[in-house]
């Protein structure tokens, strides 16, 4: 249904004309035939202009219904007054009741189809030759309510499948307009997926080769130190990037191999180690943690050290606290260094993708973050998110 819809949207431009001319022709050709026979021969001049007129009034009701049945309905009353036969002369007639009923409303179609019938009925009865008056009375009356109610079911039908069509375009927009979404939505994931190991990872290597160059001449076991990091920190980007880019071909994102408190203490270690002085302070018991809650809950870390490193001046100490509860789990990230404007950090978290980044991860776990430099200085980061375990 949908494709003879769709397939008469697309008739070429000549279809309809050509239509129209057929029907005219036909009503023509059927009028003067008809009258042919009756007559017993071919019809007059005026004969011919008449049966055109009828012929006219019942095509342009195509295009115009209410002018074409007054032209069809005038011409087949002096048709009729004539002497003509009244079937050929109410043939236009009904073509044009009909298109009344499918082109225009239904109360306005129905009061022109009723006073049509009932003025074809007066003349039927004035000028019809059957000796019963009931044939010429039933016939008009019959015809033209027929001709009218066929109408009214094309419009019905018509509007049925114009309603269907819009109805599956919308849907089929829709279902564009949700697969561009998800493709965003996994482009905006990886995306925040490579910001998180990449920052991180460059982050720490960036500080670790300042210091082997910082120290090239002096302390080579620091060098040697430095680059130990250096190459342990591009392993281990190598590796999440590697599980980053498997997102792409459809596997399955899982979190740290460890478990939770495993894996934070190695993160810690591993930027304790490149010069940042954290403190990890876990409590509670991290046992059936949902894999996704563990995944955020490193990001979020690693994400909070690497902006440690990057952005925080004269930083003495980072904590790190770590509260699992039945329901939820509490992260909690503090540093003592210079003070930071509120104002800048709103201004940064609208530029960068660090802190939109993580209140996207867990609004999608159902989720809150604050973001806020306290009184004494430094900067916090506070993150909730559900576990889905109940207490």
């Amino acid at each position: 249904m949908f494709e003879l819809a769709s397939r008469a949207r697309t008739l070429p431009n000549w279809f309809w004309p050509a239509a129209n001319l057929t029907t005219g022709c036909g009503l023509y050709s059927t009028t003067m035939i008809n009258w042919w026979q009756a007559a017993g021969g071919y019809p007059g001049f005026a004969d011919a202009v008449l049966a055109a007129v009828l012929a006219a009034g019942g095509t342009a009701a195509i295009r115009w219904p209410r002018a074409g049945l007054c032209v069809a309905f005038a011409a087949g009353a002096v048709a009729m007054a004539t002497g003509h036969p009244v079937w050929p002369a109410g043939l236009p007639v009904l073509v044009a009741v009909f298109y009344v009923g499918r082109r225009r409303r239904t109360w306005e179609a129905f009061c022109i189809t009723l006073v049509t019938a009932a003025c074809g009925t007066l003349l039927s009865l004035r000028y019809s030759t059957f000796p019963n008056p009931v044939v010429p009375l039933w016939a008009w009356v019959s015809w033209t309510m027929t001709a009218g109610a066929f109408g009214s079911v094309a419009q019905s039908h018509h509007l049925f499948i114009a309603s269907a069509a819009a109805k599956a375009e919308a849907e089929r927009a829709e279902r564009r307009r949700a697969g561009r979404q998800m493709i965003t939505e996994e482009r905006l994931r990886i995306a925040r997926e490579l910001h998180d190991t990449v920052g991180h990872s460059l982050t720490m290597i960036s500080v670790q080769s300042g210091v082997a160059t910082h120290v090239l001449d002096s302390d080579p076991g620091a060098v040697r130190f430095a680059l130990e990091h250096i190459h342990e920190a591009s392993t281990a980007a190598l590796n999440e990037i590697r599980t980053t880019l498997g997102l792409l071909r459809g596997d399955e994102p899982a979190g740290p191999a460890s478990g939770p408190d495993e894996s934070l203490r190695s993160l810690v270690d591993r930027t304790r180690a490149g010069g940042l002085p954290v403190e990890l302070e876990v409590t509670g018991d991290p046992g059936g943690l949902p894999a996704a809650v563990d995944r955020t809950l490193y990001r979020l870390t690693q994400e909070c050290l690497t902006n440690a490193v990057r952005h925080a001046r004269h930083l003495t100490r980072v904590t790190v606290h770590v509260e699992f509860r039945p329901e939820q789990v509490r992260l909690e990230i503090t540093n003592d260094g210079d003070p930071v404007d509120p104002a800048a950090v709103r201004a940064g978290a609208a530029a960068g993708h660090g802190i939109a980044g993580m209140r996207e991860r867990l609004a999608a776990l159902g989720g809150s973050l604050t973001a806020v430099p306290p009184r004494e200085g430094g900067f916090r980061v506070t993150a909730t998110m559900p576990t889905g375990v109940a207490p």
